[in-house]
């Protein structure tokens, strides 16, 4: 099975840390189970993770700009994507960004939550409150299947 490992704008320094070594640890048990995965990442930096296709916008700019350069490098991520031929896409949830949702027409999409998304987006003040409340059942609403946040 071909597999497209997707994460939205994870910061490099997250990367760096636990999500990385899960996001090895997982792509490396599924290559280890004869799948061909290949991870492509939407970010604002470059991310030190090797045979990573990384989508870099600039996040330096103010809020217009920066969501515009987002959205162009997510256009051209979904290309690499549809041109990777996936059999399978594996989502881990992010802030929408347009155009997301074409997402939904490569290939089916598996969504990880790591969090409830209703609380994280709102310690991060009501900008991103309100984005993630207005934009999630873009993303929740086409999906094949969940991967549910660990119960403590």
């Amino acid at each position: 099975m071909r597999i497209a490992y997707v994460t939205i704008h994870v910061a490099p320094e997250i990367m760096q840390g636990g999500v990385g070594k899960k996001i090895k640890s997982q792509t490396g048990i599924w290559r280890e189970h004869g799948h061909e995965v290949s991870i492509f990442s939407l970010t604002p930096a470059e991310i030190p993770f090797p045979g990573e296709r990384q989508f870099i916008f600039d996040a330096r700019v103010n809020l217009l700009k920066r969501e515009i350069n987002r959205s162009s490098m997510l256009n051209q991520m979904l290309a690499a994507i549809a041109q990777y031929k996936p059999d399978i896409i594996y989502l881990r949830y992010g802030l929408y960004s347009f155009p997301l949702h074409h997402i939904f027409r490569i290939a089916p999409v598996v969504l990880e939550t790591n969090s409830n998304d209703k609380v994280e987006y709102a310690s991060r003040g009501k900008f991103f409150y309100w984005m993630n409340r207005l934009t999630r059942n873009l993303t929740f609403a086409s999906v094949s299947g969940f991967i549910p946040p660990p119960v403590n």
